[in-house]
């Protein structure tokens, strides 16, 4: 995933599906590396559903 602030900086990306009772969830993190460390830049955690 490219930074939308600088386009030269790249993102890497986890995605899962959990599980939590009778409910099903689709997680992503955007994590950036600097050397050995990496940063939580963002998430987003969505719960499928049928209204």
């Amino acid at each position: 995933m490219v930074n939308p602030v600088n386009s030269q900086q790249r993102f890497q990306v986890i995605a899962v599906t959990g599980f939590i009772y009778k409910a099903q969830y689709q997680m992503q993190f955007q994590y950036y590396t600097i050397g050995d460390d990496c940063v939580l830049m963002g998430q987003s955690i969505i719960e499928y559903a049928s209204l």
